[in-house]
This record gives structure tokens, sequence and C-alpha cells, in this order.
């Protein structure tokens, strides 16, 4: 049982707030960016033989942005919200790890 209640926790992200520049109101990312707009669309990907990735092609209008011009339904003006996206990877737990098949016997 506490096995399956650590694999059922899921991390989550702190709350983030962006507020008008203008009138301080509060919004969530959530609210002013799309997600298609923040990742991007890509169509080819080519790597080395390494796994690097070289070159990176997306769908037309459909690149990776920075940032989203959004305007305030509080006060009416506009601003532009910014957003870096940071990733990273962790191994998964050797428990958990089902990619190597063959066992040794001896």
């Amino acid at each position: 049982m506490e096995q399956d209640e650590k694999f059922a926790k899921k991390k989550l992200q702190q709350p983030v707030v962006i507020k008008c520049p203008h009138c301080g109101w509060e919004w969530t990312p959530g609210e002013i960016f799309y997600p298609d707009n923040v990742l991007g669309y890509p169509i080819n990907v080519i790597r080395d033989p390494l796994g690097h990735i070289l070159y990176v092609e997306y769908k037309d209008d459909c690149e990776p942005l920075a940032e989203e011009e959004f305007w305030c339904e509080h006060c009416d003006r506009p601003f532009i919200a910014t957003i870096e996206l940071k990733c990273d990877a962790k191994p998964q737990e050797e428990v958990l790890d089902f990619s190597e098949t063959a066992t040794q016997l001896w």
C-alpha cells in the first residue's frame, strides 16, 4: 500500500502569478500563454549519432515563443508577458525500469 501511495504522488509546480504592469491585476500563465505557443510544434528533428540535436524544423507559424502580448481584461491595456522554459531529466527508479529484459542467473 505504501508503495502505491509513493508512485501515485505527483510533483506539482509552484504557483506562478503574472501581474499587469498597469493596474496590478493578477493572472495565471494558463490564462495568458497557449501551450502550443510555448512548446512549439516540431515536425523535423535532426540528431547526430550521439543523439544531440543539430537542427529543428517547426510547423509554419508554430515556433516556440518566449513572449505573448496580452490585453488586461481589468484595465483594458496591453502588456507583454515573458516566459522562460526550463526542463530537466532524472533517471527512473530501478524498481520501475523495465527496459532490461534479460537477467543473469549466475
